[in-house]
């Protein structure tokens, strides 16, 4: 075990040039299989072949998934759903969660007053570090515990919430896009802090609408959103900067490079590989010809090569998408969208979920720094998002237990595991605020540098 944790730990100061290993996870996207209800379908993203997640059925609609979550336990996953019609199922218009292991869909939170078809519906999700559920649903944004009750955030009040919650991985506030009903091109982009302080970061008319999501590109902060422009028109690519003030949002030149367009699900997007030295932006997303036929792909772009696409690979020939064009492609997103979920246990305690299902029976470090996450550690052509400090050699060695137990240093069968932080025993003073930021590496002596995946920093905060 000492050998492990040495091993990690001299991993943080050795650069070496090797081929670095991609993420797992593959793309996962709803689209109709028939007239009334919605499948959830899985594509390969190197070869676009696709196969059934979900099977829609008289009880349960998967209609809707706007965006998608890892659970508290860091292996189901978490969704929401929106229409208050009772011939679209009995689970709608809430958020559930679905394990990929029973194929068992439970509710976290049902309300169709809340999460209905009109507004924003149930049209984003987070789980915070406590392990609650953060939720939009028709212009309100609401915490729940997972008991089935909601606590209201931001009452509505006629500014439609229409993104996804994005993590600002720096800061742990929260990203998201409101917008008044009419008009519908007005946008203006907000944060939320952990305890819950809400600020404006910029107005801006985000034309003709705003962006469907948010995803942050780790080396630089920025954010890049898409947004559908039409039926016919390509999709339009935003960037801002968190940091900056006043926060600039640009609009890059996308469209002509994809010609992705046509309908809702258009342009959804997602980081590729942050922990390698050249991330790639993957957009998935519709395209309509002339004759009507709708077409579905995937679009990797190159954000240090003004956005070019390096890589196109269709979703494969007869998919669900071809066959209704109301629901044409609905959301796209990632498979894995978490590797690190802290849960509340106590007053001061918590659980480190972690989750690498395609690393099972692999020895791995869990390391915590209090210095941020940039510039970082560049371990062959990948870099891990940590700059070395006190914290990270001391969690790096496994020195503060049981202040910060990293678990048994070694991933079941399913590639899980679960550490603790502990602070019940520290005298914090009222008003400690304290960033930390936890990253995962799996290790293989047969991997380049002896690491065989690094995750993307998970930031966890101290509020006494």
């Amino acid at each position: 075990m000492k050998c492990t944790l040495i091993r990690a730990a001299v991993a943080l100061a050795l650069p070496l040039v090797a081929q670095a290993q991609p993420h797992p996870g593959n793309v996962v996207f709803s689209g109709a299989k028939s007239t009334n209800y919605d499948g959830v379908y899985r594509a390969d993203r190197n070869t676009g072949a696709w196969s059934t997640l979900f099977t829609p059925n008289a009880t349960y609609d998967p209609a809707g998934w706007t965006q998608t979550v890892m659970d508290r336990d860091n292996r189901c996953y978490v969704h929401g759903t929106f229409g208050g019609n009772a011939s679209f199922g009995l689970q709608n218009s809430g958020f559930f969660r679905y394990d990929p292991v029973s194929g068992n869909v439970t509710t976290i939170v049902r309300d169709a007053s809340v999460f209905s078809l009109s507004g924003a519906a149930a049209a984003g999700i987070n789980v915070t570090q406590d392990g609650d559920y953060l939720l939009t649903g028709n212009a309100g944004l609401y915490r729940a515990d997972g008991s089935g009750s909601l606590r209201t955030i931001v009452a509505p009040s006629g500014q439609i919430l229409v993104s996804d919650l994005t993590e600002d991985v720096a800061t742990g506030a929260v990203i998201f896009t409101g917008r008044p009903a009419f008009p519908i091109g007005s946008g203006t982009i907000y944060a939320m802090s952990v305890d819950e302080t809400i600020s404006t970061m910029h107005a801006v008319p985000l034309s003709p609408s705003p962006p469907i999501n948010w995803v942050q590109q780790i080396a630089t902060g920025d954010f890049v959103g898409t947004a559908p422009s039409g039926l016919s028109s390509p999709s339009r690519l935003f960037r801002f900067n968190a940091s900056t003030s006043p926060t600039v949002v640009s609009t890059l030149d996308f469209g002509p490079n994809t010609g992705l367009g046509g309908s809702s699900g258009a342009g959804r997007c997602f980081f590729e590989n942050q922990s390698i030295s050249n991330p790639q932006l993957i957009v998935y997303g519709t395209k309509w010809d002339t004759s009507g036929t709708i077409t579905a792909k995937l679009e990797f772009l190159d954000p240090q090569s003004n956005w070019a696409v390096t890589k196109t690979v269709p979703i494969a020939a007869g998919n669900p998408t071809s066959r209704d064009p109301i629901h044409d492609s609905g959301a796209g997103f990632i498979d894995r969208t978490n590797y690190i979920q802290t849960v509340k246990t106590g007053q001061s305690t918590w659980d480190i979920k972690l989750s690498a299902p395609t690393f099972g029976g692999k020895n791995y470090a869990l390391i915590a720094g209090a210095s941020g996450i940039r510039p970082g550690i560049q371990i062959d052509t990948r870099r891990l998002w940590l700059n070395p400090d006190v914290l990270a050699w001391a969690t790096a060695y496994d020195l503060i237990t049981p202040v910060f137990d990293p678990g048994p240093m070694i991933l079941d069968a399913n590639g899980e595991a679960t550490g603790s932080i502990d602070l019940s025993g520290l005298k914090l003073p009222g008003g400690t605020r304290f960033t930390t930021h936890l990253v995962l590496l799996v290790l293989d002596k047969a991997a380049p540098s002896g690491i065989a995946f690094i995750t993307e920093p998970e930031c966890f905060k101290i509020l006494k």
